[in-house]
């Protein structure tokens, strides 16, 4: 056999070796990096395999200026999801709670989904019009 031919099979072995750890250290040390988007959040479905509503997902619509309903109770640690419905009019979320706030306006079909981790009772409003509230209830 050819030795260079025997380096490189060694070669190619050691980097899939070191691979593989480096990956199966990564998903023990950063699990949610594996089944969540970029930004650190997590996509769930709405739905479960049964067709039963999530749970775990409250669901806020945001359309005309207002949002539906406009007072919601979770559990600590679940998720809110806040959808702009409104054709005419951008989603631009303030609130008390850094993270159920917007960095800019979201156009129709854009979701704010995240978890609560802190309970308490929180305001949101749109900026762009900030006389309808919702009202977040964290248990």
């Amino acid at each position: 056999m050819n030795p260079k031919f025997k380096i490189s099979v060694r070669f190619l072995l050691i980097a899939v070796v070191f691979f593989t750890a480096g990956f199966l250290v990564h998903a023990i040390f950063f699990p949610h990096l594996l089944i969540g988007n970029p930004d650190g959040s997590v996509s769930l479905p709405s739905r479960t395999p049964t067709g039963q509503p999530n749970t775990m997902i409250t669901r806020v619509t945001y359309n005309n200026g207002a949002f539906s309903p406009r007072v919601v109770q979770i559990e600590k640690s679940y998720y809110i999801s806040i959808i702009n419905e409104s054709d005419t009019e951008t989603m631009f979320l303030a609130s008390d709670h850094p993270l159920i706030s917007t960095p800019r306006g979201y156009g129709k079909s854009e979701e704010l989904r995240t978890i609560l981790y802190e309970t308490g009772t929180y305001t949101v409003y749109n900026k762009n019009n900030p006389q309808n509230k919702l009202k977040v209830i964290v248990k």
